[in-house]
């Protein structure tokens, strides 16, 4: 569950890029796997999501596995919060992007990302997104 560790990654308070990301989101409680819980005064926009959109599962060796999945990324943001959603996703991307290393299970884990899209929602809100292709190494197991 890659989103998983991407999660903890972008709410990490230690690296200055995440921790840029989380104080212009409003703090670590705005980034979300999946969805948005139920909208109350505790959840405003703009938040980050994080939503795995498949990937695959390859043996590499007797003890090796290989995966790869795709996540987007995703910042939304209300009417008049155009420019602080643009920069959010700015962020979100500068803090994935070329990522090398380990990421808490993950071993050996490698981060491309596409270019930043957007699109109108409803009321005046906005989506940003890009696609982070996650592709790591682990122990396999036997299912």
């Amino acid at each position: 569950m890659i989103e998983k560790e991407l999660l903890t990654y972008l709410q990490s308070t230690t690296i200055t890029v995440c921790k840029n990301l989380t104080t212009k989101l409003g703090g670590i409680g705005k980034i979300f796997v999946v969805q948005v819980p139920t909208y109350d005064s505790t959840t405003k926009m703009p938040w980050l999501v994080l939503e795995p959109t498949g990937g695959t599962r390859e043996r590499i060796g007797a003890s090796k596995v290989e995966e790869v999945n795709n996540v987007r990324i995703s910042v939304d943001n209300g009417a008049t919060q155009m420019a602080p959603g643009r920069e959010c996703i700015e962020l979100a991307k500068k803090a994935v992007e070329n990522y090398r290393g380990n990421l808490n299970g993950a071993s050996d884990i490698s981060i491309t990302c596409s270019a930043i899209t957007g699109f109108p929602g409803l009321n005046g809100c906005y989506r940003w997104q890009f696609t982070a292709r996650c592709q790591w190494t682990e122990t396999y197991s036997r299912p």
